[in-house]
């Protein structure tokens, strides 16, 4: 079998990487700020924030190298019980295009 041809090149030329991209992954807020675009978030938002009796919270639950894991929690408050869980939505925002991503559990 032939082998492919190779690429000339002068001796002690660097390698030329593929290019990636040249913007840096997305920081946290920018990450929040995407997931606080999503139409459900949005309106609990508009629902929820500065509406006596509950809070409304944007929890970052974890961070890797590609994924930002986000929480959108609703709690529920008075003055007996504390803060109650009442609801929650979880997303995926990719740190590198920015794409957010619901995720159902």
């Amino acid at each position: 079998m032939a082998e492919a041809p190779r690429e000339r090149r002068e001796p002690g030329l660097p390698v030329e990487e593929p290019r990636t991209g040249s913007c840096k992954p997305l920081d946290r807020d920018a990450a929040i700020a995407a997931v606080r675009t999503q139409p459900e978030v949005a309106e609990w938002l508009e629902q929820f924030e500065g509406t006596s009796g509950y809070r409304t919270r944007i929890v970052v639950t974890d961070r890797d190298a590609r994924l930002y894991h986000i929480r959108v929690e609703v709690h529920r408050t008075s003055p007996e019980a504390g803060l109650k869980p009442t609801g929650a939505l979880w997303y995926e925002v990719d740190r590198h295009t920015g794409e957010v991503t619901k995720i159902e559990l």
